[in-house]
């Protein structure tokens, strides 16, 4: 678990961060480590050294999550800065819960590695960050009703799950998918949602289709058609 700092641009650019401090668990060897004061603790620390060689400070607490909490609210405070975005990999509920504490909102909340379909959808439906990225895989029998968030951008992977109705439900104006094939007939579904008013606020979709034949996909659309060229459409709405 590291505090990082780095540009930030889109959903979908290249973004690059340097840690600063980490947490870990502490060690048997923790006991040789220097000891520094972060706030109102001492701890063990140790320069580590990343195959790209860049280097942070590697803090190590009885408990990494407080560890993780107090250097974040540490820097925080230091610099007087808000966090920009949180990547919950571990103990995601609790994390969530004192990163939304600690400020009314959080500009990205990225959800990774293993998560119970139920901390899932806590998390999927109280998060009001305007960036909100999903890269977990959730079970086979997962569904969520209601999905109506609010967001700039929402980008899923592995979303097995996500139905036409959870799609016309976002409020969105980017939305990438991944790792799940839509047919035609949905797609179209989805465009007629939108150029009828519905998703006033989408202006970028991106998922994949079970095949692609474009008569289907846009079939009693083509008075909306204003431009076009092979592989590429505008529409009005």
């Amino acid at each position: 678990m590291k505090v990082s700092f780095g540009n930030y641009k889109a959903i979908n650019s290249q973004r690059t961060f340097y840690s600063v401090l980490g947490a870990k668990n502490i060690s048997l060897l923790a006991c040789y480590y220097e000891k520094v004061s972060i706030g109102e603790y001492i701890v063990p620390v140790k320069m580590f050294t990343k195959k790209d060689g860049n280097q942070y400070l590697e803090t190590y607490w009885d408990d990494e999550n407080h560890g993780l909490r107090v250097i974040g609210n540490y820097i925080c405070d230091l610099f007087r800065q808000d966090l920009l975005s949180v990547r919950l990999v571990k103990d995601h509920v609790e994390m969530f819960e004192w990163a939304h504490y600690r400020q009314p909102s959080i500009e990205q909340i990225t959800v990774a590695k293993w998560i119970s379909d139920e901390d899932f959808k806590y998390i999927a439906l109280n998060s009001n960050s305007k960036l909100f990225m999903v890269e977990n895989v959730l079970s086979k029998n997962f569904r969520i009703e209601n999905f109506n968030r609010r967001a700039d951008a929402i980008a899923l992977l592995n979303c097995h799950w996500m139905t036409v109705e959870n799609i016309m439900s976002l409020n969105s104006c980017r939305i990438q998918l991944r790792d799940k094939r839509f047919t035609c007939k949905e797609m179209n579904t989805i465009l007629k949602h939108w150029v009828n008013g519905g998703s006033s606020r989408l202006n970028h979709l991106r998922l994949y289709l079970d095949e692609a034949n474009e008569e289907k996909c846009l079939e009693g659309l083509k008075e909306y058609l204003i431009t076009g060229r092979p592989g590429e459409r505008h529409f009005t709405a």
